[in-house]
């Protein structure tokens, strides 16, 4: 039903656009919040899940062809309609790559609080001094005294958590990317980070592991 909704939606757009789907996953199926998945000898159960995404350029043959102007996007797994949108590309342009940016920038950081999706109304923005949080994941444990709470951001140094991704495109005009909870939040796990609410070595960590999780797929 995915993938036919996924072909419904690319291959009626007109082709000067770029159709951008992601898919959260927990081991390789959608993600569902609120549903209970095991999580070594834990029951794990998410409740939120927001990230920042921006389309920074397009590429053939690993040569820049194209720059974006600003879109910061904010994914919300609980607003499934965040989870696509589209962009305007110029008519004919020729491209076999895309790269994006998983978080917000330093100069559009720097310009402090703004609207839309990097409205602080959407609870991710920290302060003028933190900027705003790239990436939250909020979830229950069953075995723990506290929560799992991830919210990685920072845009100084040494606790800068930006990250560029550079995906090859399967079928031009649309980008299907898929991120694995799962292995993230095990990343985690890993370095007994279960409470990250602002910048740190652990966020940059866990920034690095994150960007490495992300994947396009063919449509």
């Amino acid at each position: 039903m995915i993938r036919f909704l996924l072909l419904y939606v690319f291959y009626i757009l007109p082709e000067n656009t770029l159709s951008i789907r992601v898919l959260p996953q927990w081991e390789n199926m959608p993600m569902i919040l609120n549903k209970p998945y095991l999580l070594h000898n834990d029951t794990l159960r998410i409740q939120q899940w927001k990230c920042y995404i921006q389309v920074f350029g397009l590429y053939k043959n690993n040569q820049l062809v194209y720059t974006f102007e600003k879109n910061h996007h904010l994914l919300d797994a609980e607003r499934v309609s965040s989870l696509a949108w589209r962009l305007a590309l110029p008519q004919g342009i020729a491209y076999d790559a895309i790269e994006c940016e998983i978080g917000v920038d330093s100069a559009t950081q720097m310009e402090g609080v703004q609207g839309n999706d990097l409205d602080p109304e959407h609870d991710m923005y920290w302060s003028w001094q933190s900027g705003y949080i790239h990436t939250k994941v909020e979830a229950s444990l069953s075995n723990r005294i506290r929560n799992l709470t991830l919210h990685i951001g920072g845009y100084r140094a040494p606790y800068n958590t930006l990250r560029r991704v550079r995906f090859p495109v399967h079928t031009t005009g649309n980008l299907l990317l898929t991120c694995p909870i799962n292995n993230w939040v095990n990343n985690a796990y890993s370095l007994s980070s279960y409470q990250i609410m602002s910048p740190c070595v652990e966020a940059v960590q866990l920034a690095n592991e994150w960007a490495k999780a992300w994947k396009s797929e063919p449509i």
